[in-house]
């Protein structure tokens, strides 16, 4: 404005030089090298983290964009998986005791107080495991097949003999 003011909302980040000339009440005039530098706002993207196990350690970083760095972290709704914390660094960890998807709201705040949230989602499964089991009697001599079973975790498995051995003549493929 022809009072000084420079104000409007910013539709580019970068730094911008322009030069400003002002004039006092008996027409003396001078001019001035203006510079302004413009961040991008702060954002946190709407995220789907990796899948957790329960039982089992999980420790995943959130990550916000632009604003001014250092970021801290809250909170802002939803709720966390059981068992898990977020700290004010934005780092989401513990051992998940709950299965389930986990839909939150983590809030962002920089180091000149902007804030911006998104939507995260977590998906806790059940820890696989095989059962212990009896099988069925086998007759020497005869075809032998059974199809040994694990159940949570995520499908497909990939099995092997870890200890111990089968009888002589069968095999785990």
């Amino acid at each position: 404005s022809s009072g000084g003011l420079l104000s409007g909302t910013p539709m580019a980040a970068g730094t911008f030089n322009f030069t400003a000339s002002a004039m006092d009440s008996l027409h003396a005039t001078a001019s001035g090298l203006i510079s302004v530098t413009i961040t991008a706002a702060l954002a946190v993207p709407n995220a789907t983290l990796p899948v957790g196990v329960t039982g089992t350690g999980y420790s995943q970083t959130l990550t916000a964009t632009n604003g001014t760095a250092p970021y801290t972290w809250s909170l802002g709704g939803g709720s966390l998986p059981t068992g898990l914390t977020l700290s004010s660094a934005g780092l989401l960890s513990g051992t998940p005791t709950a299965t389930g998807v986990f839909n939150f709201t983590a809030t962002a705040m920089d180091s000149v107080h902007a804030t911006a949230s998104g939507s995260i989602g977590v998906t806790i499964t059940a820890g696989i495991s095989i059962p212990n089991a009896t099988l069925p009697g086998g007759v020497t001599g005869t075809r032998y097949t059974w199809n040994l079973t694990a159940i949570n975790g995520t499908p497909p498995y990939t099995w092997s003999v870890t200890g111990g051995s089968p009888p002589t003549g069968l095999n785990m493929n």
